[in-house]
């Protein structure tokens, strides 16, 4: 990779990161399809360890507004997903995927909004708190 490559891949990562540090997610979907321009090795391993740093230092930052009980499902649920993730890509071929992957998008979007997969676990909109600060106070919301 030349001088000028890394200079622009740093500067897609710094805004790509300033993106996911922003509003909570964005840095792997504005930087990867210009990364992988630049130079395909970038992308997805040195993407997703930035990406890890970039979680890791907000987690740290925003701490105190974490809601741990959705955490703890979060990862319970994160390694049974993940060997089940690696057997379906071992044992489909990449039609199969590609079907699997679209039929899952489509019933999600079809189901009715009242349905909630995680409805005992009380959580804030992550998405819109950051759009939609309190004003009344600074303090988290829990």
């Amino acid at each position: 990779m030349s001088p000028v490559e890394a200079i622009a891949a740093a500067v897609v990562m710094a805004a790509g990161a300033a993106v996911q540090g922003s509003v909570g997610f964005g840095m792997n979907v504005l930087a990867a399809p210009i990364l992988i321009q630049i130079d395909t090795d970038l992308v997805p391993g040195p993407l997703l360890a930035a990406a890890l740093v970039m979680s890791l230092l907000v987690a740290r930052r925003d701490r105190a507004g974490i809601n741990r009980s959705a955490l703890l499902w979060a990862v319970c649920g994160r390694v049974p997903g993940a060997a089940l993730g690696t057997l379906l890509l071992l044992a489909l071929s990449p039609w199969g995927l590609s079907v699997l992957v679209g039929s899952v998008i489509l019933v999600a979007s079809a189901a009715p909004e009242s349905v909630t997969v995680m409805s005992a676990i009380p959580m804030p909109s992550t998405l819109t708190r950051p759009l939609m600060p309190d004003v009344r106070s600074r303090t988290p919301v829990k």
